[in-house]
């Protein structure tokens, strides 16, 4: 666009959109109040910011969606037979400001297809909607330091990665299990493996480091449990689960 504007300061925006457009609640700046429609609305078919820092100065496209390169090839689709171009300028104050010598022109390369009746009204109904709802669109919610209290948590006191218990060399070296009765090595019998596996299945706080410092054992990380052979769990395994009971409603009857 070529124009001339006798504001200090200003930010104008072109817009294309496939239905009359409805400014939001939404600010640019301080002072710059009423914001057109996000780019990322599906009837935002094209947007641009165009910004002057003081009088002046050579007007420069300080942010464009799609640019030159995704413009080269196809963007959108839609149903509306139209194509509406806003230009809108905003000025800090109450002012009248004087805009001159404006000119404006789009270049839109549009390939038609041929859809059934009933896709057109749907779309047509859907970009309706979609123009009305950006009106009231916000892109989020501001929360005053008063408030905040009570509605945040301070991630970044347990922030990073988890820390765990390691192996000491004495419990690494003693953890084999028995294979063969060949072996050279110390084995662990069954029932020190459940108590490894016991204290790698302690629940721990949410920043505690996982698994059990054991004053017997050492520490004791909570992938030990992925070594386990089969079989090997913290308590003993129940040849045969006991048959059901029900009470009279039908419920099952939790035995302790």
């Amino acid at each position: 666009p070529y124009f001339a504007c006798n504001a200090e300061e200003y930010t104008l925006q072109v817009v294309l959109s496939s239905q009359p457009m409805l400014l939001t609640s939404e600010i640019i700046k301080p002072l710059f109040l009423n914001d057109v429609p996000n780019a990322g609305v599906d009837t935002i078919l094209y947007k641009n910011q165009i910004q002057a820092p003081a009088r002046g100065s050579p007007a420069l496209i300080t942010q464009e969606f799609p640019n030159n390169f995704l413009g080269s090839m196809p963007t959108f689709s839609w149903y509306t037979p139209k194509i509406y171009m806003y230009v809108v300028l905003h000025a800090p104050g109450n002012d009248p400001v004087a805009l001159n010598n404006f000119r404006c022109s789009a270049y839109i390369a549009v390939d038609s297809k041929r859809a059934s009746y009933m896709s057109v009204m749907l779309g047509t109904i859907r970009e309706r909607s979609i123009a009305q709802i950006a009106k009231i669109s916000s892109l989020g919610r501001v929360i005053p330091q008063s408030r905040i209290t009570g509605q945040t948590f301070p991630m970044y006191l347990y922030g990073g990665a988890r820390t765990q218990f390691m192996m000491s060399a004495n419990s690494l070296a003693d953890f084999y299990t028995q294979l063969a009765p060949q072996d050279s090595e110390k084995m662990l019998t069954t029932a020190q493996q459940r108590d490894f596996m016991k204290a790698a299945r302690t629940m721990v706080g949410f920043d505690d480091a996982f698994g059990e410092q054991s004053a017997t054992l050492g520490g004791v990380p909570d992938w030990i449990r992925l070594f386990a052979l089969q079989g090997v769990i913290s308590g003993a395994v129940r040849e045969q689960w006991p048959p059901l009971k029900y009470d009279d409603n039908g419920n099952v009857r939790m035995l302790p």
